[in-house]
C-alpha cells in the first residue's frame, strides 16, 4: 500500500562507534571508510525533496536567509555575513543526516554497519552535509582524513 509516508527502520547495530576507533585506524582503514561514507552521501543525494529542510523552504535563499536570522541571535552582523558569503545561494537541495560524525557512524574494524541518529536529517543545500560533518567538536587526526578523502572526491583540495 502507498502512503506516501516516509519511515525509519530502528535496529541494534554491532560494534562501536567510529569515534572509538577513528584515530586508531591505518590509512587503508580510513580509505575503506571514507569510500563507504562517500557511496552513503551518494545514495542519499538521489532521495528528491518536497521541502528544504525542518520548514517549507522554497529555495537555498531562503534557508540562507533563515540561517542568517538564527546566527545574528548570537553572532556578530560583520562575522554573520562574511561567513555566509562563503554560501552559494543557489545549490542543488540534497537529502541530509545534518549529523553525519563519528559517533553517529558504527563499525566493525573498517566496515560501516550502521548510520544512527537521524533526528535533524532532512533536505538541505547540497555543502550543509559537508559544513556539520566538519565540526570542530569532531576534528581528530582520523576523522580529518576521511573527510579530506571525501573532499577530494568532490572536486576539492586538501588544507
Amino acid at each position: 500500500m502507498t502512503t506516501g509516508a516516509w519511515y525509519i527502520c530502528v535496529e541494534r547495530a554491532p560494534c562501536v562507534s567510529l569515534d572509538k576507533v577513528v584515530d586508531d585506524m591505518t590509512e587503508e582503514q580510513l580509505q575503506h571508510v571514507a569510500a563507504q561514507l562517500k557511496s552513503i552521501l551518494r545514495q542519499m543525494h538521489t532521495v528528491k525533496p518536497k521541502t528544504l529542510g525542518a520548514h517549507a523552504f522554497t529555495s537555498v535563499g531562503e534557508f540562507t536567509d533563515y540561517f542568517r536570522r538564527m546566527l545574528l541571535y548570537f553572532s556578530a552582523e560583520d562575522w554573520t555575513e562574511q561567513l555566509l558569503s562563503h554560501f552559494p545561494r543557489n545549490a542543488p537541495i540534497r537529502f541530509t543526516h545534518r549529523d553525519l560524525i563519528p559517533r553517529n557512524i558504527i563499525v566493525d574494524g573498517s566496515t560501516i554497519t550502521a548510520v544512527v541518529d537521524w533526528a535533524t536529517g532532512g533536505f538541505y543545500p547540497e555543502y550543509w552535509e559537508y559544513c556539520r560533518m566538519y565540526n570542530s567538536d569532531w576534528l581528530t587526526p582520523g576523522w580529518t582524513c576521511i573527510l579530506q578523502i571525501i573532499y577530494l572526491a568532490l572536486g576539492g583540495t586538501r588544507r
